[in-house]
């Protein structure tokens, strides 16, 4: 993004310990163009987001136009109120409403489609959605999702698929050194992950290849519930919860098999992350998972079943040649579809038709609450 903008700003809530990590990122000469907003005086949220106008502008002391990008929806409502404050100010502001999963249906997934947290979603969704000049998400199945829920006009909206980066293609050491037998899951220890149905798979396949084993980075509510059940089942499964990115990227390189057993989920980062690495993929069928993985080819789609699992782990962990073909091409496609050129085009291109809305804006095209 530096090539094409002067200034970057991070806006966050933490309290600006971020700006050292990112300078550590950066190369000298970039990191006085990147400048991480925070709130670092601790003060409450309405307190901060009314002093965050202005602590933008100070970011910005020369521009005259900006371009506010959302991490995901769920930041919608602090991003529509910075683009009023800002505007107030005499700035130009273009919206672009970005994220890569559903955050209503993953609420109403955990709380029930009449929770009020799904309906609280559902507003602030919404209003992000009727605010911003441009809606981009990861799929075509979670933008005609948006654009139906919100009357969005197709004009508005962009597929930008997800950043993954793992080895280059060229690495080939990548796809060798594989530990034996080893399993690896990541994500949130959550009941829609159905965790639950991979240690009594493992536990199955430990009858015939004694050395398969689990591993499992991510912590939440489930995981003394599951810690317990592997010990039922005599299952030596290695619980990790602390997963930085640097600490999981590694055990992907490592892994013969990725597996994934969730059919509730839309954003499916540690599947391409996994992908990425060169691991070849055992899921739980779902149409999230046909969109990414190809049956045979990059991995094995199953009915999510614990006997199924069982029947796929044993396959792929028997055959060696098996498994590096599928995790090379999974390691491809990966490269091919969610590298960093790809997506780099995607959002400029995106950033390009946000702006062009923002600053030459179409009335007619740009829906309102009450015609969704």
């Amino acid at each position: 993004m530096l090539g094409h903008y002067a200034r970057v700003a991070l806006v966050t809530f933490g309290d600006g310990s971020e700006q050292a990590t990112l300078d550590g990122a950066l190369p000298d000469a970039q990191r006085g163009r990147v400048q991480v907003v925070s709130n670092d005086e601790g003060l409450d949220d309405d307190a901060y987001l009314a002093r965050l106008p202005a602590r933008v502008l100070l970011a910005f002391p020369a521009a005259r136009r900006v371009l506010i990008r959302t991490h995901q929806l769920e930041c919608g409502q602090f991003a529509v109120k910075l683009c009023h404050g800002l505007v107030q100010r005499g700035m130009q502001v273009a919206l672009l409403g970005r994220g890569e999963y559903l955050w209503t249906r993953r609420l109403a997934s955990e709380a029930g489609s009449e929770s009020s947290k799904a309906q609280e979603a559902g507003r602030e969704e919404g209003a992000l959605c009727w605010a911003a000049d441009l809606v981009i998400g990861g799929n075509d199945a979670m933008i005609r999702d948006l654009a139906w829920r919100y009357g969005l006009h197709a004009s508005r909206t962009r597929v930008v698929p997800p950043l993954v980066l793992g080895p280059s293609l060229e690495d080939e050491s990548s796809s060798v050194g594989r530990e034996p037998g080893l399993i690896v899951h990541t994500g949130p220890l959550a009941a829609r992950h159905k965790v639950d149905v991979l240690l009594r798979a493992v536990a199955h396949v430990r009858e015939s290849i004694p050395q398969a084993h689990l591993e499992i980075w991510g912590d939440g509510p489930e995981r003394a519930n599951l810690e317990k059940l592997a010990a039922e089942l005599g299952l030596d499964a290695k619980f990790n919860a602390e997963a930085t990115h640097a600490m999981v990227l590694p055990r992907l390189q490592a892994c013969q098999v990725f597996a994934h057993a969730s059919d509730a989920e839309d954003h499916l980062m540690g599947v391409l992350q996994a992908m990425a690495c060169g691991a070849p993929v055992v899921a739980a069928d779902s149409p999230a998972v046909a969109r990414l993985v190809q049956h045979g080819v990059t991995g094995l789609r199953v009915e999510g079943s614990p006997e199924s699992f069982s029947v796929a782990f044993q396959g792929m962990l028997a055959d060696a040649d098996w498994h590096d073909m599928l995790g090379n091409n999974a390691r491809r496609v990966a490269a091919e579809q969610f590298g960093l050129d790809r997506v780099v085009r995607a959002e400029l291109e995106a950033h390009g038709a946000a702006c062009g809305f923002a600053y030459n804006p179409n009335p007619a095209s740009k829906p309102t609450p009450q015609a969704a």
